[in-house]
């Protein structure tokens, strides 16, 4: 019987072996043939599931590359891919180049994009495939804090991505950090999601401040300190705890106080001269309670309510945080991918106009315009929360020749989908058109300041969402020209070769991948211009003849004028050289 099933055992497991060398003699890349049944099976095996990956440092099979060996069917994430190193760049990603063995320069469907939308991790299959490295202008952040005793370190960016907030005390004494700027005479601010382009030096600036304590006043102890800047205009604070079974009314100086003697929030103040020394408010509660019910229109979340005392001054748009009992902005609690918040009305069907604005503001006095964030609440209202697609601008510009920026078209694009390039390229007399390229403007003071353009073209294929394009609304994009002309259209050159009879004047600046040669003008009966170029006649009867050399091949090209007055005969010749 042991023996029995010995050879049973042994006969299965060469019954396993065989089934698997079937499968994978069915694989790409499997060579069944190579199998050296004398050795190492599992050895042969593992060895044949191995594939080359090559990364080149450019978008270019002849640029410098590694070769790195994978194991097939094992993920591996870009932290394994290989570390080049530039003085001037920074590698930011990697992109598909093309299948080593067939050429095909399709991305396969077993490579993953990171959020920034290049490959951060691929699972390979059988097929060697390449990929090469995307490098972006260095860029270096230098942080002057003007505060004794706060260095920050320098940031070092890739051209296109926002600074990083620095971390340190950001109060110190009476005063506080207000804000990063350009300049160091505190003119010119710089927001943590303005796009860096180059190197540059940050400046900080310190607030003299007041602060305002605001307290729960429901005997916790409970409160909240808020600062305000000495030369701000600001507000007192709306609601912000919630007390079960009580109504916000407003802010008082007194812990007894009541509607008589309170602050009212959205009421404006001066900090210098309204609070010279810190102020204590207390909020004031009521019994008498009023409500907000927020419904939302799509069904996705459940009501929110929002409780007031009487008669207090409240704004549309927040409802109390159940976790943390206090209110909160509804658009904080309420998100949905691609949406927002569009507005408040009470009727349960979409208005053409909302009652409300995203922000709360609405018309106070009839006038057709939304005139303040704040009403009087006198009794329980209903309000239906609508929403809308969150849809990005892109202004395409371009300077004119007065350096005037004039808006050549504007874009609407979608959530999650990407901008398309105008169908018409904007002109430039004498300039060729490069490309769009992203800009960012950077205030230099209350009314000026001037647009930051991008070193590197914008990627059209970028999706516009809230990871690529944080904290905007839209993005603005210019035009680039040079004299070069496009890409591979080549630089034209023009040498005159011996002595002319004639002056011929030449125009390189005419047109788009144009050049213009105009001869005197002769009005006489017998008078005659035959333009050659390389020997072949191109035009005549005309004193000017202009070339487009768009769909030249780079070399020299011969430029010949045979011309008379009706008496003399003149003549003319060069060379136009195109890289």
């Amino acid at each position: 019987m042991r023996e029995i099933l010995k050879r049973t055992k042994t006969k299965l497991s060469l019954f396993i072996i065989f089934l698997l060398l079937f499968i994978l003699s069915g694989c790409e890349g499997f060579n069944f043939n190579d199998i050296n049944f004398g050795g190492d099976l599992r050895t042969q095996l593992k060895e044949d599931l191995k594939v080359t990956y090559t990364f080149y440092e450019y978008a270019d099979i002849n640029s410098m590359h590694e070769e790195r060996i994978f194991q097939t069917g094992k993920t591996v994430s870009e932290s394994s891919f290989p570390k080049y190193e530039h003085e001037d760049t920074l590698l930011v990603g990697w992109n598909y180049l093309r299948n080593t063995t067939t050429g095909n320069t399709t991305m396969p469907s077993n490579f993953s994009l990171n959020r920034k939308g290049y490959i951060g991790s691929v699972k390979p299959g059988n097929s060697p495939e390449s990929l090469y490295a995307v490098w972006k202008k260095k860029c270096t952040i230098t942080f002057v804090s003007n505060w004794p005793g706060i260095d920050i370190p320098q940031q070092i960016l890739p051209e296109g991505d926002t600074i990083e907030q620095p971390r340190f005390e950001y109060r110190q004494g009476n005063f506080r950090f207000w804000g990063w700027y350009t300049d160091a005479e505190l003119t010119t601010f710089w927001s943590y999601d303005t796009p860096v382009t180059g190197d540059v030096t940050l400046y900080g600036r310190w607030q003299e401040v007041r602060t305002i304590k605001y307290y729960k006043n429901d005997g916790s102890n409970e409160y909240r300190e808020m600062e305000y800047g000495v030369d701000w205009t600001n507000r007192i604070d709306g609601c912000m705890f919630a007390r079960n079974g009580y109504g916000f009314v407003g802010w008082s100086e007194s812990p007894n106080g009541n509607k008589q003697n309170n602050y009212d929030p959205g009421t404006g103040f001066d900090p210098l001269t309204d609070i010279p020394n810190n102020l204590t408010l207390y909020a004031v509660w009521s019994t008498d309670i009023v409500t907000i019910t927020y419904i939302d229109s799509t069904g996705t979340f459940g009501n929110k309510i929002a409780t007031y005392g009487r008669g207090a001054n409240v704004q549309i748009g927040y409802a109390i945080n159940e976790e943390r009992n206090w209110y909160e902005m509804l658009g904080n609690s309420w998100q949905q991918e691609g949406l927002y918040i569009a507005g408040y009305s009470a009727s349960s069907t979409r208005p053409a106009n909302f009652e409300y604005d995203a922000g709360g503001g609405f018309d106070s006095d009839g006038d057709g315009n939304r005139d303040t964030n704040y009403l009087t609440i006198t009794g329980n209202m209903t309000l239906y929360v609508y929403w809308q697609g969150i849809s990005f601008f892109v202004d395409y510009k371009y300077y004119d020749e007065y350096d005037y920026p004039v808006t050549h078209t504007v874009q609407t694009v979608e959530w999650n989908e990407c901008a398309v390039p105008p169908t018409t390229e904007p002109t430039f007399t004498g300039k060729v058109f490069d490309g769009w390229y992203r800009a960012t403007w950077i205030s230099t003071g209350e009314s000026t300041g001037e647009w930051v353009i991008s070193s590197t073209p914008f990627d059209f294929n970028t999706r516009f969402n809230r990871t690529n394009f944080p904290n905007v609304s839209g993005i603005t994009l210019f035009a680039k020209f040079s004299d070069a002309g496009h890409a591979g259209a080549g630089i034209v050159s023009f040498t005159q070769v011996g002595e002319s009879d004639i002056t011929v004047g030449v125009d390189e600046t005419i047109g788009p991948n144009q050049i213009r040669f105009t001869a005197p003008l002769y009005s006489g009966e017998d008078a005659y211009y035959h333009w050659y170029l390389n020997d072949i006649q191109t035009g005549e009867t005309l004193n000017y003849i202009t070339f487009n050399y768009s769909d030249w091949a780079p070399g020299i090209y011969d430029v010949l004028l045979i011309c008379s007055d009706g008496t003399h005969e003149y003549s003319f010749q060069g060379k136009i050289q195109k890289n």
